[in-house]
Parts: C-alpha cells; structure tokens; sequence
C-alpha cells in the first residue's frame, strides 16, 4: 500500500503519479466510448421499445407498396427495426386517374362548341294563291277583222310579300272567248296551246307568255278542232284564269 501511494524507483514521484493519470484517462475514454456504444444500440430514451404485438400485420393488410406504411429509417436501427406506422403520402392522399375504359363518366372536356349562330332552317315555298298573284290579258289592238287571228299576252305577277310557287299547265289554265253566254273558243280544247311550266315567284317576279286565237269556234273534246261556223261581227270578251286568279276582261270588236 505505501508502494502505491509513495511510488518507488529510479524515477521521480512525479513521473510515476503523470502514468498513473494517464493510464486512469485512458481508461476513462475507454468507458464513455463503451457506454456511448451501449445507448445507441438500446435505443434513444424517447422511444419506447417495439413489443412483438406490435408488429402483427392484420390477414386483409393492403399489400400494395403505395398501401402499406412507409418505415422511418433512423441511424441507430438495424435492418430487422419495426416500420413506422405513419402512411406515405401516398396512401393518405389518393388520386383517381381517370381511364379512357372508363364507360360511365362523360369526358370533362365537351366534343364540339355548341354554335353561337344556329344555322337557319329554309322556309319551303308554298303554291301562289289567287291573291297572292296580279293577273293581266292585253292584245295588240281591241279591233280586228272577222276571222283574224288575235294574239293574247298573259302574265302573272307575285304581289305578295313572300316567295311562292306558281304552276302553269292545261289543267290549271283556260283562256276563252265569249259573247255574251256563246261559248266562241277555250283553250281547253286544245291542250298543246298552254305551256306546261313551274317555277318559284320572288316577290314583285312575274311570268308571262302568249297564247294565239285563231279567229274560229273550238270543238269541245280537246281535239284542236275547229267548228264549221266563223264568229261574224260584234262583241266578244276574253278571259284568263289561273286557279282563281283572273285577268280582268279583255274586250274584242270583230268588225
């Protein structure tokens, strides 16, 4: 005991009592790096120690790698150390990507721009009325000679404020000749006299053509025939009518 606390030897005190020191230093260091050591592989104080209860995964657990929890990787855990039961981003917030199967949701983005200027629906044009056309039947001259042919001009003129529809033909139209309840001559015996036309009015548009008299008396019947007797001299008023629409009378001397 004395050797210890009074060191003996060839050296001084003084150098025996500095190895001791360094010898006890050493052995100090030595200690803390030990128990430095020690804490970091128990863990840091805040963390409680995982329990075997812990990490049970339940049978219906998400076993996709955006479902499952993402582990906390920490410097002093090893690699066997419990995940961290805190979700990914991903897991806590999901994001539907809409597919181009997908039959029952509409496309957020409409095919085709409803049009701002509706297209307009042609109005169809309907048949001219009697009153909707302005009727005329001129001739050259009002006085002519016993069995001279008399040409007649008619025209039709749409006076209304619409386009319409006007059809000329034998069945539509008669021009005849008359004195007094004598029927002279018509048109609707001879067919071939009458042109067969349709055509669409504008408004303020008309039509027109010329139809001859050749001075007798027609057959009935249609068959461009002539009667024997010749009109003699006297009065005679001519007609045109066109569905209704009648020309004023056009008055003849036969002289």
């Amino acid at each position: 005991m004395a050797g210890v606390m009074h060191p003996v030897g060839p050296e001084s005190p003084e150098t025996y009592w500095r190895r001791r020191a360094l010898v006890v230093g050493v052995f100090l260091v030595l200690l803390i790096i030990l128990l430095v050591v020690l804490f970091n592989l128990g863990g840091s104080p805040g963390q409680a120690a995982p329990t075997g209860s812990q990490s049970v995964i339940p049978a219906d657990a998400p076993t996709s790698a955006s479902d499952r929890p993402t582990p906390s990787p920490t410097a002093s855990s090893p690699a066997a150390s419990t995940p961290s039961p805190t979700p990914s981003p991903t897991s806590r917030h999901p994001t539907a990507t809409p597919t181009s199967s997908s039959s029952g949701k509409s496309s957020s983005t409409p095919s085709s721009k409803p049009s701002t200027h509706p297209s307009k629906t042609p109005v169809a044009v309907t048949a001219c009325t009697s009153s909707d056309l302005k009727a005329t039947l001129t001739s050259k001259a009002h006085h002519v000679g016993i069995g001279d042919k008399v040409g007649f001009d008619v025209s039709y003129v749409n006076k209304s404020d619409q386009s319409c529809k006007i059809t000329i033909g034998a069945a539509s139209f008669e021009l005849k000749i008359t004195s007094g309840t004598d029927r002279i001559w018509s048109t609707a015996d001879c067919a071939k006299l009458v042109p067969s036309k349709k055509t669409a009015l504008k408004p303020g548009h008309g039509v027109g053509w010329t139809i001859t008299w050749n001075g007798k008396r027609s057959l009935a019947g249609a068959t461009c025939k002539n009667r024997p007797e010749t009109p003699g001299a006297g009065y005679y008023h001519a007609t045109a009518d066109l569905d209704g629409a009648q020309a004023p009378d056009y008055v003849l001397v036969l002289k």
